[in-house]
């Protein structure tokens, strides 16, 4: 024999479920909810959110209202929810709008990340140690696990992380502040990152130590051996900004700027320049020097050591750089 038994009706369902809040409930259902559930009656009795159990009690049926049922999705309230759902005050007065402070009350043994609450708490990024947790989390949600691979990140890796406010506030939107301060006895080569830092190559102490390290990777051990510097090792080093934005476009002015006591000729740097051409020794970039800039993180999170370090000679006796 089947079934005859009837579903019962939604009036009927335990207060506080979905279901009894979709129904019309009678006239005494309504008065056992709003005694079960006093914020449903639009105010509750005075000093009923001092006592935790309260909240709890109303996060609880929060929760049921908005279908979660893991901590982590509790990342997606909003201040809305508390607003539909008779819970202003409390959000308000108790919790002084903040969902990372609701959650810290209601779930304190849970390990909240503030920032994935559409933002931290005000004042939260002041402190140095909250940045320190930030950045120790993001390098292990992009899989960093030495310090040259923190070359390769960017500005939208904080934005899709939560971190927009912090590297706005507290790093004036520069990711290599961040990661200096993160780091700081790391020995960290601005010129490696997808951008060197506003005026830094205005600076001839930086254009110098700049072009001091390329000449040490290319091998460079006589001044004269400058001679042979091509546009693409500015490319290839992360120094393309540099001789594009300060020197023009010309090499000749950036090693009159390097090495100022020697005595350059103009006029053998382009004959060397044109022996190079004849023997084809001369590569056509392929790629612009911003759009260089923007890969060099990459080359560096691969292995920069390792990259940076390979040179080779050619027949030619001009170095290429093998990554």
């Amino acid at each position: 024999m089947k079934n005859s038994r009837k579903p019962k009706p939604a009036s009927s369902q335990s207060p506080g479920s979905i279901g009894s809040l979709n129904a019309k409930p009678s006239g005494g259902q309504a008065a056992r909810e709003h005694h079960e559930l006093p914020w449903l009656s639009g105010r509750v009795p005075d000093g009923f959110w001092d006592f935790r159990e309260n909240r709890v009690r109303y996060l609880d049926w929060l929760a049921d209202q908005l279908g979660f049922q893991e901590p982590d999705d509790w990342y997606r309230i909003h201040r809305r929810d508390f607003l539909k759902n008779h819970g202003g005050g409390l959000f308000r007065i108790c919790y002084d709008s903040s969902p990372y402070t609701a959650m810290l009350d209601y779930r304190p043994d849970y390990d909240w990340k503030p920032w994935l609450f559409g933002g931290a708490p005000t004042g939260y990024w002041h402190e140095v140690e909250n940045r320190r947790i930030f950045m120790k989390w993001l390098g292990e949600q992009l899989g960093y696990t030495t310090p040259d691979q923190w070359y390769g990140v960017n500005r939208m890796d904080f934005f899709v992380n939560g971190g927009a406010g912090l590297l706005n506030n507290q790093y004036d939107g520069q990711v290599q502040k961040a990661v200096r301060e993160f780091m700081p006895d790391h020995p960290w080569l601005e010129w490696l990152f997808a951008n060197v830092p506003r005026g830094f190559w205005n600076n001839v102490d930086n254009r110098r130590r700049f072009m001091q390290w390329m000449g040490e990777q290319l091998g460079f051990q006589q001044v004269e051996d400058w001679y042979r510097i091509r546009r693409e090792d500015f490319e290839r080093f992360g120094g393309a900004g540099m001789l594009v934005g300060y020197f023009a476009g010309s090499i000749f002015k950036s090693l009159v700027d390097f090495r100022p006591d020697f005595a350059w000729d103009q006029k053998t740097f382009a004959q060397r320049r044109r022996l190079r051409q004849h023997a084809g020794d001369v590569v056509t970039p392929s790629r612009q020097p911003e759009t260089f800039v923007s890969a060099t993180p990459a080359l560096a999170s691969t292995d920069a050591a390792t990259v940076l370090i390979n040179v080779e000679s050619t027949t030619s006796g001009e170095p290429n750089l093998t990554p």
